[in-house]
């Protein structure tokens, strides 16, 4: 397969690739420039390129700022995930199999909507953000209700859900086909003790992103690129190519979005390839995190500072390139990189309060620190973020 020719053809008529000179004369696919986040967000215009009318709407999670709309036109987005739903089906999971999954915010007409349960045509997806008894007790409510038969949702969700329904719901855990852990970093005990909850079912890591569908999957115990719909690039700061089991930058192009083509994309993650028997797979060494936030007793996902930065994105029209929440003798100080722009950081702190008051019922000591864009600081905050 020469990636080279595919990603020329996938943006021959994407303004924002052409404008590159580099791509009409690269010969080799190293010689692309690398993709950061900022540059598609003050690109976006340019990017975004859908050929007709039948197009669908994805929104990432938001985990280095704001969350981006993804546009895909329709027979690309089915030809993305088909060989997602080919693998499932080894394990005798169908798309009309209903499951759960979880969100941090519903986008409705480009506004963050914080409802905590969400029922489509075959799904159920869950608020993530808060974590009381009173909220899973419901969600037990809704899954006696509808009987779904997987879960494709964070590893921390699934094992919150896992325990309280050991504790109030344990003939539930053996309905369970499949569990597709997808969106963090999984540590071996939590993968451990979801395996034991729902002990009637699969459970598969897939490493996943919006802006592509499927980029890794694991088979035998091993994370393998989900070929024909990504290429996957394990990069050192300079931009070289890793060694065999050297961690790096996780990059990854998109092979069949031509309506929002993102090439050698970084995608904030890092990894490395590891090479068995000739046999080339993958490992992720630091991906998005999700540390709690404990407030008075209650406990609140991570991803509640996705819908905060959303909402402050809307409200103040504020460019967040990326963001991080750290909690410290009972306060929260939230650190911003943004673009060049002044900002008041006070009304900032002021509507940060507004909102956590309003959407969440708390109050707590807060500051703000902004720091302007510069491509040191975004690495750094890369790799210290806390909160994503």
């Amino acid at each position: 397969m020469n990636i080279l020719n595919i990603v020329k053809e996938l943006v021959s008529n994407n303004q924002y690739y052409q404008n590159i000179n580099i791509y009409n004369q690269a010969k080799s696919f190293n010689e692309l420039p690398i993709l950061l986040k900022k540059d598609v967000i003050e690109n976006y215009s340019l990017i975004s390129n859908p050929r007709s009318d039948s197009i669908i709407y994805t929104y990432t999670s938001g985990s280095t700022g704001i969350p981006l709309k993804i546009v895909w036109n329709y027979d690309e987005y089915l030809t993305s995930i088909k060989w997602l739903w080919k693998y499932r089906k080894l394990f005798c999971i169908s798309p009309r199999y209903f499951y759960i999954t979880c969100h941090a915010l519903i986008n409705l007409n480009n506004d963050a909507i914080n409802e905590p349960i969400v029922i489509s045509r075959n799904y159920v997806s869950f608020s993530k953000i808060i974590q009381s008894d009173s909220t899973l007790s419901e969600y037990i409510r809704i899954i006696r209700m509808l009987s779904p038969v997987w879960i494709h949702a964070q590893p921390s969700f699934i094992y919150q859900l896992g325990m309280f329904m050991k504790h109030n719901a344990p003939d539930l855990l053996s309905e369970f086909r499949y569990i597709e852990l997808v969106g963090e970093l999984i540590p071996e005990n939590v993968r451990n003790e979801i395996e034991k909850l729902f002990s009637n079912a699969k459970v598969v890591s897939m490493y996943g992103m919006q802006e592509f569908n499927c980029v890794m999957y694991e088979k035998n115990n091993l994370m393998y690129q989900c070929d024909n719909n990504v290429f996957v690039e394990i990069l050192n700061d300079n931009g070289q190519i890793c060694d065999i089991d050297e961690e790096g930058r996780i990059v990854v192009s998109g092979l069949l979005n031509s309506a929002f083509p993102l090439i050698r994309y970084d995608t904030g993650d890092r990894g490395k390839k590891i090479c068995l028997n000739n046999d080339i797979s993958y490992a992720i060494t630091q991906a998005r995190s999700n540390d709690q936030l404990v407030h008075k007793g209650k406990k609140f996902d991570g991803s509640i500072f996705f819908y905060i930065v959303n909402k402050l994105h809307s409200m103040l029209n504020i460019n967040i390139l990326s963001f991080q929440v750290i909690k410290k003798d009972n306060q929260l100080t939230f650190y911003f990189s943004v673009s060049n722009e002044k900002y008041d950081d006070v009304t900032i702190k002021h509507t940060i309060e507004d909102i956590m008051i309003s959407n969440f019922g708390i109050s707590i000591p807060l500051s703000v620190e902004i720091k302007k864009y510069t491509c040191e600081s975004y690495v750094f905050w890369q790799k210290n973020k806390i909160f994503y």
